[in-house]
């Protein structure tokens, strides 16, 4: 499965978020009933501002990874489904 990781980081110096919105049209295109499954990675500030302006990933499950707060010497993931 490919793992588009850091669209946040596509646009270091930009405010109008150019190339990650470039990517998100692409896979849209690309993501069409019946294709293949992908993942995206990207930290939520930036993901609530693509969203904020009509910029997001169509058909898609959001999963927020939450920090732990647990104190056990097991590192864990907390996983919140968005949508």
């Amino acid at each position: 499965m490919p793992i588009f990781d850091g669209l946040d980081e596509l646009d270091p110096n930009s405010a109008d978020l150019v190339l990650a919105r470039t990517l998100i049209g692409a896979l849209n295109l690309a993501a069409r009933p019946g294709t293949w499954p992908f993942v995206v990675t990207c930290r939520a500030e930036l993901y609530h501002q693509l969203v904020n302006v009509g910029v997001e990933l169509q058909d898609t499950t959001v999963i927020r990874v939450k920090p732990s707060v647990s104190r056990s010497s097991e590192a864990r993931l907390d996983l919140e489904t968005l949508s």
